[in-house]
């Protein structure tokens, strides 16, 4: 994965120091198997949960790289903010949304497979604040992920409506093409049938008045 959603930053691109100092931030996380598991979870309806992070991430670390705060925790704590394995849909055998808890289970997990700092437990699990959090995000960089979070929601729904719009469109428009061939087609054969019954209508009455003449 390589693409962020809203910028053309390569962080694969050996040449660009910024991806590379980005990778060393994110690095042993992106390549673990329950992290990359995320690309199989829808997210925001238009990306997938893997997707979403990797932009939270990132828009993380490059406000706390320009302010010149903590952005390697910035950067790790985004990628795990939503490191939780169900569906945005599931309930429970009560019939309540597991989405409500789901900054709780993201620390959880995130503790249970990697060493996390103080910086990084806050900004996981107040991600979602002032709606969900067990208190105000207690450091900058905590704020930082938040923001992001929901700047990428925004981001993502926006674009992701747009290609929608634009395949919606153009699969309107190519049926409208066809329809229109179609049609052209059909009329073009209607009328070369009715040319050819003129034809021979008119040679039968140019016949019939010849016999008559003769």
């Amino acid at each position: 994965m390589v693409k962020i959603t809203g910028s053309k930053f390569d962080m694969y691109d050996e040449n660009d120091t910024k991806a590379v100092t980005f990778r060393n931030c994110v690095a042993g996380i992106l390549e673990n198997g329950e992290v990359s598991s995320l690309g199989g979870y829808k997210h925001h309806h238009f990306t997938t949960r893997l997707q979403h992070s990797l932009n939270v991430s990132y828009y993380s670390y490059c406000l706390c790289r320009k302010l010149g705060w903590d952005f390697r925790s910035a950067a790790r704590a985004g990628l795990m903010h939503d490191l939780y394995f169900f569906e945005n849909t599931s309930v429970d055998e009560n019939g309540q949304k597991l989405l409500k808890n789901h900054p709780f289970r993201a620390l959880e997990n995130s503790e249970r497979i990697f060493e996390l700092n103080e910086i990084e437990k806050d900004a996981i699990v107040n991600h979602m604040w002032p709606c969900i959090s067990l208190s105000r995000p207690r450091f900058k960089e905590s704020m930082v992920v938040s923001f992001s979070d929901k700047f990428c929601a925004v981001i993502e729904a926006t674009l992701g409506a747009s290609l929608f719009a634009a395949r919606k469109s153009s699969a309107a428009a190519n049926s409208i093409a066809s329809g229109i061939s179609d049609a052209y087609v059909q009329t073009k054969e209607t009328s070369l049938y009715m040319l050819r019954s003129i034809r021979g209508t008119a040679a039968n009455v140019i016949r019939l008045a010849c016999s008559f003449i003769i």
